[in-house]
């Protein structure tokens, strides 16, 4: 429910919006002897007159939770749009998408549809195959989002068991952290080591042999 009665706003641009709603806005006498508005110049007006888009704060009572909250104006008619005519706080924002859903669709949710349940279907068969082109079993029996855990186990390490992904961190490469650690630590080996200082070359090599060799002679 709308609380905020009046607002104050800044003229500015809306100088004849106002006007035309019989709002009188302070004037002065310039040096040409014109009627000018103060740049800044603020009134009173009715949120009733405010423009749908003004961002003017408003207060509003949550129809659930009846806390108030402060939105925009233009915020407030966005949501008088929707199926549900409910002004909801963000904490109760998931009980009106309900009720719109049971109306809309008849479910709570529209991924409970035919329709969505059809479309991550065919996305599953899609998500498994990927799956198997990389060398790993997909365990998870559906998909709900790009943000869901998926279960799977790693063809070559079969005995770390069941591991979890995101089909966002699937898609940017990510995988079996196992088979991560083997790349990371085959990379750090030898001369790709930060703390590779020489090591045994094959120069390191002649020259022991040919100082043991000089040794023996002796």
């Amino acid at each position: 429910m709308l609380l905020t009665e009046e607002v104050e706003v800044n003229v500015g641009r809306n100088l004849v919006y106002y006007e035309n709603l019989g709002y009188e806005i302070p004037k002065y006498l310039n040096c040409k002897n014109e009627l000018k508005v103060k740049k800044g110049t603020k009134i009173i007006v009715k949120v009733s007159d405010l423009k749908v888009d003004s961002i003017s704060n408003v207060e509003v009572k949550c129809d659930y939770c009846e806390n108030i909250y402060t939105i925009t104006y233009k915020s407030y008619n966005k949501s008088k749009k929707e199926i549900i005519n409910k002004d909801c706080c963000k904490h109760c924002g998931k009980f009106k998408r309900r009720e719109s859903n049971l109306l809309k669709y008849g479910e709570i949710s529209h991924m409970k549809t035919e329709k969505y349940k059809n479309m991550f279907s065919k996305k599953y068969k899609n998500i498994k195959e990927e799956f198997i082109k990389r060398g790993y079993e997909l365990v998870s029996k559906e998909y709900v989002h790009s943000s869901q855990k998926l279960d799977f186990i790693c063809d070559k390490h079969i005995d770390k068991g069941i591991q979890t992904i995101s089909w966002t961190h699937f898609n940017r490469g990510y995988g079996c952290k196992y088979c991560g650690y083997e790349r990371v630590s085959k990379k750090m080996k030898g001369e790709n080591n930060v703390n590779w200082n020489g090591g045994i070359s094959s120069l390191s090599h002649y020259l022991r042999n040919f100082i043991d060799d000089w040794k023996i002679t002796l």
